[in-house]
């Protein structure tokens, strides 16, 4: 079962872990601005709402990270009926590449950036 969820979940857990650090939503009151988190629009960031979310979900990253780096490369090694098969070290670095763009993605895009992007491409 290890198999299936890394390999089927691995990115949405990703961008659903990612999301506890994403304050997108932008409320100014008067002369006061405050960031709330995008997925849960209720919780301000930097409130201690906040910071047991990013605690819980970096904890789950920190385990989830490596185990679905290398029960990917485990997965094509044990599985004897594959056509073909990637080396284990472009496997490492594809989804540490993977891992990267959904960081990106999630921490440093806002939406204006990101319909920037798209415009351009």
């Amino acid at each position: 079962y290890i198999y299936l969820i890394v390999m089927v979940g691995f990115i949405p857990m990703m961008t659903s872990l990612l999301a506890a650090f994403s304050c997108d939503i932008q409320v100014t009151v008067g002369d006061k601005t405050e960031y709330y988190l995008s997925r849960e629009c209720n919780t301000r960031c930097g409130s201690d709402d906040q910071n047991l979310l990013m605690g819980l979900a970096g904890a789950a990253l920190s385990l989830f990270v490596p185990l679905a780096t290398f029960q990917r490369v485990r997965l094509q090694v044990d599985t004897k009926e594959l056509n073909i098969k990637l080396r284990p070290i472009f496997l490492l670095a594809k989804t540490a590449l993977i891992i990267s763009l959904i960081i990106v993605e999630k921490l440093f895009l806002n939406d204006s950036t990101k319909q920037s992007l798209i415009d351009f491409l």
